[in-house]
This record gives structure tokens, sequence and C-alpha cells, in this order.
């Protein structure tokens, strides 16, 4: 079974254990993490600096391109 869909693409979970492996990434890191690591990795961005954090902004306010273009958030 795989553990995560991408587009309607299926990753083994063999090839994240083993992309994990070859990565250095501790064990348990969700899919997500695997895959963003081994992007960032090809591009040659350092992702220990770029950990997801919280906006700030609060729940159904609207972000600056939502304001420019007159939406309403999501």
């Amino acid at each position: 079974m795989a553990r995560t869909r991408n587009h309607g693409v299926r990753i083994p979970d063999d090839l994240l254990t083993l992309a994990a492996h070859v990565l250095d990434i501790p064990d348990g890191a969700s899919s997500a993490v695997v895959i963003r690591t081994a992007l960032a990795r090809i591009a040659g961005v350092d992702v220990s600096d770029y950990t997801p954090v919280k906006t700030g902004r609060p729940r159904g306010a609207r972000t600056h391109r939502q304001a420019e273009n007159g939406e309403q958030a999501a």
C-alpha cells in the first residue's frame, strides 16, 4: 500500500523508506517531509530554514492577493 498520493501518483512505502534513509531523514517522518526534502536537495536548497509556520492570519481573513482582486476569503 502506498502512503501518499501526489496528483494521482502513488508512491510505494519502500521507495519513501529508501529515500528517507538516503537523505538521513529521521524514522517516522511524514511522506510530505520526505518528498519536500528530496525535491529541495535536488534544487540545492537547505530545507532546515524552511520549517512551515502559521501565518498568524485570523481564520477567514483575506490574503493580499484576494484583497487586490476583490475576492472573498475561502
